[in-house]
């Protein structure tokens, strides 16, 4: 949300995998039963998923030298 242009998403997207990752391996140190352990870890991954592919969406928007219109998301009518 708070990125201005497709590069600015880019490097937010790739930052929120990176953090996900440390804490995706963070949680076998948690002291929480291994059902909530693996749970949280399977949701992290999710995320992490999520965002991977909207990053792989926009760095192929930017390697095909397509236009793009963006709409900062709190600017986007539901």
């Amino acid at each position: 949300m708070d990125a201005h242009t497709i590069e600015d998403a880019i490097f937010w997207h790739s930052e929120i995998i990176n953090e996900l990752s440390v804490e995706i391996y963070s949680i076998s140190a948690k002291p929480w039963p291994n059902a909530v352990k693996a749970q949280t870890a399977a949701d992290l991954a999710e995320l992490q998923s999520r965002h991977g592919a909207i990053l792989h969406r926009l760095t192929g928007i930017v390697a095909r030298n397509e236009q793009f219109v963006w709409q900062p998301q709190f600017l986007c009518k539901k």
